[in-house]
């Protein structure tokens, strides 16, 4: 495969570098198969992190992925050698209209409901609809409720029953996110086609999980950070009382340009070869960084003197 792509691994320009390889995985002949991973007594392996809440970040993400896998994938591979490829490939690619049109369908839907349970014809006098509508709309809806309590069963699975019972309300709040994100992905994509220059890498936050479990006697990367000098005490007792629910005290940092991401990097690193108590450090003894993180590529700043330190 790396001979075929003249040794490059990864493509510079795509936004979806996991779909691709999907592709030339099985354009090389090899087969593919979705294995649930399971750690005995510790239960199913799943992903932990949370997806943007904001509405802005949570546009931002779904609509690389569209661009990245219905249009750049429609770009690149057309749409396959044969009816199974191209069938797949409509699979991808049509939500470039459901996403648009969801919204629409969402309403249409609790419109329905409103008519059945109220008795009135709201969509039609009654006797006027054609003879179809009535039960094609009780097909949908039965489509649809199956779909949503597959979602909540396989939620509560990994998550609980708590998070998935809300999964069915969070579909209208996903087709409106959706929708928005494809109209976005498709506006990035033609403009950047109609200026013959490529679809810019969009960076998206990621939100994980702030129950971790700590490894003992290692220290947090707010401590990390405060010992390499790159934030005061203050500016940590600050950033830990204002950030987000869920949100890394190191991404809030970055976020508010307290300190850059090489410094959270480096931070990251010394961290996992910590194996002391920092609370037992002394501040005003100099900082050595670990030499994992030092290289005369990017050498570390001469270390500033700690705000605590006793002059």
């Amino acid at each position: 495969m790396r001979r075929k792509q003249h040794g490059k691994l990864f493509a510079p320009e795509c936004l979806t570098e996991d779909y691709e390889h999907g592709f030339r995985l099985h354009s090389a002949g090899y087969r593919q198969i979705f294995v649930p991973i399971h750690f005995g007594a510790m239960g199913p392996v799943a992903t932990r992190e949370y997806f943007s809440r904001r509405w802005r970040a949570a546009i931002r993400q779904r609509s690389r992925w569209v661009a990245g896998i219905a249009l750049q994938g429609w770009q690149h591979h057309g749409w396959g050698r044969s009816f199974v490829q191209a069938y797949w490939f409509w699979r991808d690619r049509k939500g470039l209209v459901g996403n648009l049109i969801s919204p629409f369908t969402n309403f249409l839907s609790l419109y329905w409901i409103a008519s059945v349970i109220t008795g009135a014809g709201l969509w039609y006098p009654e006797g006027h609809a054609p003879w179809w509508l009535p039960d094609l709309c009780s097909i949908s809806i039965c489509i649809s409720a199956m779909q949503a309590a597959i979602r909540s069963h396989l939620s509560a699975r990994i998550y609980g029953w708590r998070f998935a019972v809300a999964a069915p309300l969070r579909i209208f709040f996903g087709n409106l996110i959706n929708c928005a994100a494809t109209a976005q992905a498709i506006h990035q994509f033609v403009t950047a086609r109609i200026q013959g220059r490529r679809l810019k890498w969009r960076k998206t936050e990621h939100v994980y999980d702030g129950s971790v479990v700590r490894v003992p006697n290692r220290p947090r990367i707010g401590e990390v950070l405060v010992r390499l000098r790159y934030i005061s005490t203050t500016d940590l007792e600050d950033a830990l009382r204002n950030k987000p629910h869920g949100q890394r005290i190191g991404e809030y940092l970055v976020q508010n340009k307290k300190i850059k991401e090489v410094d959270l990097v480096k931070a990251l690193a010394s961290q996992s070869t910590f194996r002391v108590d920092v609370r037992a450090i002394d501040l005003n003894e100099p900082y050595v960084p670990p030499a994992e993180i030092r290289s005369a590529e990017s050498p570390l700043p001469e270390p500033a003197p700690h705000p605590n330190a006793q002059v």
